[in-house]
Order: structure tokens, then C-alpha cells, then sequence
């Protein structure tokens, strides 16, 4: 195929994960893997051709790898030199996948919900997350203020008036820093 059929194609799916996202939905993407050897460790990296593979996993905010661990299903969201995985806003590490019953064998809807509290969890970490920043971004702002006069000082005793100051000033996120 031509070179720009493959850009077209990327373009198409990062409309597509913007226009699911603007709907207030969520979208998984189940893909296969392909194993490489990387000397003496065999690594397992999703197996989407070309430069889409980046573009998917820019734009995705979760990327796990599902793997049988004994008879338990697990999905892995931290990566490790094995596999490439993506957590965040608490969804990191390890989680069991519960085994689904079709309403067919006698499952509930009620009990298929691995999912849906998967991205409940995400959504209330991110949120949570948020207001914190929110309501620490006024303090920080107000709390680098100061940068300037530390630039300046050019003497001890100037020096020592913005350390007095410093001590007076109510810091959050990095602002101490």
C-alpha cells in the first residue's frame, strides 16, 4: 500500500478514539501481540502494523496485557521488560479478571461488570486527582510570585530578605521546589 493510505488510516482511527471520547464513552481495543527476542529476554509487544501502533497507544489513557497466571486471568497495567502496559490515575499493577458467565450458562448482567468498575475506579481517581490540582494550582500560582525577586538578588542581605519571605509563603504542588 501506498504511504499515504497508511497516514489516512492513522488519522481515521485518532478521529474515531476522539469522536468515542467527545460521546462520553469508552473504547477497548483487543489486539494480538508478537514476540521478539531482545538478547537474553523474549519481549511480547502489541502487534498493529506500522506507526498506528504509536499513535493507539499515545492517545490510549489504559494499556493492559492479559496473560494466564495458573488457571487466574490477569491483567497487567504496569510495564515490565517483558511486555509494554500503561496505568495511571490509580489503575496500576496487577488485576484478577473474573470469570464471565454468559446469561446463556446462568450469569447475571450484575456480575459481568469487571469493566465497568475498572473505568469507574480510573474516572473517580482522575477526578479526585483533578480537584486536588485544581484547588492547588491557586496556591501555587500565588506561591511563584516570588521567582523574580529570587532572580534578582545579587546580595547577601537581598538573599536573606527573600529566604524570610520564603518562609511566610504557603506552598502546593512543586512550588517549594
Amino acid at each position: 500500500p501506498h504511504k499515504d493510505v497508511f497516514q489516512w488510516r492513522r488519522m481515521q482511527i485518532k478521529e474515531f478514539i476522539e469522536l468515542v471520547r467527545s460521546k462520553g464513552k469508552h473504547l477497548i481495543f483487543i489486539s494480538h501481540v508478537e514476540e521478539f527476542q531482545d538478547e537474553d529476554v523474549t519481549k511480547i509487544r502489541v502487534n498493529i502494523p506500522g506507526k498506528t501502533k504509536n499513535d493507539i497507544w499515545k492517545d490510549i489513557d489504559l494499556g493492559g496485557y492479559m496473560e494466564f497466571q495458573g488457571k487466574k486471568c490477569i491483567i497487567n497495567f504496569t510495564p515490565t521488560t517483558r511486555y509494554d502496559a500503561k496505568g495511571g490515575h490509580g489503575i496500576v499493577g496487577s488485576f484478577e479478571v473474573p470469570v464471565l458467565k454468559s446469561t446463556l450458562e446462568g450469569g447475571n448482567f450484575e456480575d459481568n461488570k469487571f469493566l465497568t468498575d475498572l473505568f469507574n475506579l480510573y474516572l473517580k481517581n482522575f477526578k479526585a486527582e483533578k480537584d486536588y490540582y485544581d484547588t492547588n494550582r491557586i496556591v501555587y500560582k500565588e506561591a511563584i510570585k516570588i521567582i523574580p525577586e529570587i532572580q534578582a538578588v545579587s546580595s547577601v542581605d537581598e538573599l536573606n530578605e527573600v529566604v524570610a519571605k520564603l518562609k511566610d509563603i504557603k506552598h502546593a504542588l512543586t512550588s517549594r521546589e
